[in-house]
């Protein structure tokens, strides 16, 4: 899951603002996206996009997508 939900999240970034929820249930896979979430706001500071993202408590992750996305469907 890690993989697909990394790779949804850069394309997120790289092509849009749009926003919606997912929800995380692991705790390690919230740990995982919380260090995540803090390298791409370092990575778009550096590269002048810099972008408010709002580190969410709980079980939430920033993002746009549709059922199915995260997992491979269409």
């Amino acid at each position: 899951m890690m993989t697909a939900l990394t790779a949804a999240l850069r394309h997120m970034l790289a092509s849009s603002s749009m926003l919606a929820l997912v929800i995380i249930e692991d705790r390690q896979t919230l740990m995982a996206l919380d260090h995540l979430f803090l390298s791409v706001f370092y990575w778009h500071s550096h590269s002048c996009k810099a972008l408010s993202l709002a580190r969410i408590p709980a079980l939430k992750l920033i993002h746009e997508t549709q059922p199915g996305d995260l997992e491979g469907g269409t």
